[in-house]
C-alpha cells in the first residue's frame, strides 16, 4: 500500500483562485492594498489563523481520537470489509469522525489525509499479524518438544551424591547389639571358609616339601646301595625318641639327608609346625635340637633296609600323635590322626617316592603309629578299644611288613 504522504495533492480551481487572490492582496499591501471581498479568501484567512493557535497539552483529545479510530477499525473488521478497503475508496464520514478530525486539526495533529492513510496501513497489517502469530506458535511448540527431550534424558542421569550427615548421639545400645550380632554372624560364615582355605594351602606346601624330600631320598639311596638314610655309630637299644642325641635319636637317621646335602631343612619342615626350623644354623649339626622341631616321623628299623625290599611301603609321614603323647606320659588311642593338619589326616611319602594324603593312619590295614603287637591287642579288645596303651621308646617293628614310625 502506497503512503498518502508521498502522493502529490492539487487544489481545485476555486481554492486555487482564492489562494492566488490572497497572495495578490498581500503583495498589494506593500504598495496599494485592496481588501479581500470573496468568500474563498475569508475561509483561507480563517484556516491560516489556525496556525497561530497554540498546541494543546490536553491528552483527553488525543485519547478520544485514538478511541474513535480503534472503534471504527473494529467495526470495519467485523463487517468483513477490512480486507476489501483500497486506499482510493471513499468512506462516508460519521458525525463523530468529523468532529474528531476537526479537534485533531485544532490540537495540532496530523492532517486528515495522513490519518486516513495511517488507518489504511493498519488494516493491511492483518496478514502480517497472522503470520507472526503462526511463527510464535511454532516456536513455542518446538521449545516444548525440546524441553520434553531434555527432561527424558535427565531421568537416566546420576545425580550428584551429597555428603550424608548422620545425626550424632543417636547410636543406641540396641544398635550396638545389632551391629555386634551382624559381625558375629558374618564371622561365623566367613571364618570357616578362610580357615579351610588356609589349611588347604598349608597341606599343599607340606605335599611339595615331602616331594622334595623324596628326591633327596632317591639321590641318597642311589649313592648308598639302595639303603635308606641312617647313621652308622648308633647305640645299642637306643631310645629313639630322644631327639638331640644323634646316637640314640631315630630322627638323626633322616637328618643325614641334610648333613649330606641331599635335602634342605625347609623340605623337612611342615608349614603347620611353627617350631620347625627352615635353615641349617650349624653345618656340623647331626640332628634336630628338640622333639618339637621335628615335623615328620620316619620308618623305624634296627638296621637300614633297602628301599627296593618287599614290604617297604611308607618312608616318611606327618608327625605321630601317639609318640608325642607317650613321651609325655599320656595314654592314647592308636587310631588318631597327626596334629600337623588339625586331625584331618597326614601326608605320607611312599616307597615309590610319591606323596599321598591319608585320612586314616593305616596303609593296607596296617596302623602306622603302633607296632604289630599293639595292633593285635587293640583288635582283641573288639568294640571296646583299649585305653591304656603305652610306649617306652624302644619298640621296633616286627618285620619289614610291619609299618611303625617315630618319633
Amino acid at each position: 500500500m502506497s503512503d498518502s504522504r508521498d502522493t502529490p495533492r492539487f487544489l481545485d480551481p476555486t481554492s486555487a483562485q482564492a489562494v492566488n487572490a490572497r497572495f495578490d492582496a498581500t503583495a498589494t499591501r506593500t504598495g496599494d492594498l485592496s481588501p479581500a471581498g470573496s468568500a474563498g479568501t475569508a475561509k483561507l484567512d480563517a484556516l491560516l489563523r489556525l496556525l497561530d493557535t497554540p498546541v494543546s497539552k490536553d491528552d483527553s483529545t488525543k485519547q478520544s481520537l485514538i478511541a474513535t479510530i480503534c472503534a471504527r477499525a473494529a467495526a470495519q473488521r467485523q463487517s468483513g470489509l477490512a480486507g476489501a478497503i483500497q486506499p482510493t475508496q471513499a468512506f462516508p464520514a460519521l458525525s463523530s469522525d468529523s468532529e474528531a478530525l476537526t479537534d485533531a486539526c485544532l490540537a495540532g495533529q496530523a492532517a486528515p489525509g495522513n490519518t486516513a492513510a495511517a488507518l489504511l496501513a493498519l488494516l493491511d497489517t492483518n496478514q502480517q499479524h497472522t503470520e507472526s502469530r503462526r511463527a510464535h506458535v511454532v516456536n513455542r511448540t518446538l521449545d516444548a518438544i525440546q524441553r520434553d527431550i531434555e527432561r527424558q534424558g535427565t531421568r537416566f542421569r546420576l545425580s550428584e551424591v551429597r555428603d550424608l550427615h548422620l545425626p550424632r548421639g543417636r547410636f543406641s545400645f540396641r544398635d550396638l547389639v545389632a551391629s555386634a550380632a551382624a559381625v558375629l554372624i558374618g564371622a561365623a560364615i566367613i571364618w570357616p571358609s578362610l580357615t579351610a582355605m588356609k589349611a588347604n594351602d598349608r597341606q599343599a606346601i607340606c605335599t611339595s616339601n615331602l616331594q622334595q624330600a623324596g628326591l633327596g631320598v632317591g639321590l641318597f639311596t642311589n649313592a648308598q646301595d639302595q639303603r635308606l638314610p641312617s647313621i652308622d655309630d648308633r647305640a645299642k637299644q637306643p631310645v629313639w625318641w630322644n631327639v638331640g642325641e644323634p646316637k640314640q635319636s631315630h630322627s638323626a637317621n633322616i637328618f643325614r639327608l641334610v648333613a649330606g646335602g641331599y635335602a634342605t631343612m625347609h623340605s623337612l619342615a611342615c608349614p603347620c609346625n611353627a617350631c620347625a626350623p627352615t635353615n641349617l644354623l650349624d653345618p656340623d649339626e647331626k640332628d634336630w635340637r628338640a622333639p618339637e622341631e621335628v615335623s615328620y616321623s620316619y620308618l623305624l628299623f634296627e638296621r637300614a633296609p633297602r628301599i627296593s625290599e618287599p614290604g617297604i611301603r611308607l618312608l616318611l609321614v606327618d608327625k605321630s600323635p601317639v609318640v608325642e603323647r607317650a613321651r609325655n606320659g599320656e595314654t592314647f588311642q592308636i587310631d588318631l590322626n597327626s596334629r600337623n593338619h588339625a586331625g584331618r589326616g597326614q601326608n605320607a611319602l611312599m616307597s615309590d617316592l610319591s606323596v599321598q594324603f591319608l585320612t586314616r593312619p593305616t596303609v593296607d590295614g596296617d596302623n602306622i603309629w603302633a607296632p604289630r603287637s599293639m595292633e593285635e591287642r587293640d583288635a582283641a579288645a573288639g568294640s571296646t578299644p583299649m585305653q591304656g596303651f603305652t610306649l617306652r621308646g624302644t619298640e621296633l617293628p616286627a618285620d619289614l611288613r610291619d609299618i611303625f614310625v617315630g618319633p
